[in-house]
């Protein structure tokens, strides 16, 4: 599979997540970091990416509130994907 195919399936899976909104732009150039970081094993980082935000989904008291005009929005740090596999 090419990398470009690679990137649409991976912005179609993610953007296809319910209860997410998201600026395709951003979806676009978050998903081009993942690439270059995981080019190795980007389909299964991924899958990593998109269970860990549909856990959030499915648990919105997950995460920390943003302050001041962002107070609206919360944030979720997860550890790297790329950590939690097997490099061997």
């Amino acid at each position: 599979m090419t990398m470009k195919v690679q990137i649409e399936n991976a912005i179609d899976k993610i953007s296809a997540i319910k209860g997410v909104g998201m600026e395709p732009k951003y979806l676009m150039l978050d998903v081009l970091a993942l690439y270059s970081v995981y080019s190795d094993r980007f389909n299964i980082v991924v899958d990593e990416v998109i269970k860990a935000i549909e856990m959030i989904v499915n648990n919105p008291s997950l995460g920390q509130q943003l302050d001041f005009s962002l107070r609206d929005y919360k944030f979720y740090h997860f550890s790297s994907p790329g950590q939690l596999l097997n490099d061997g």
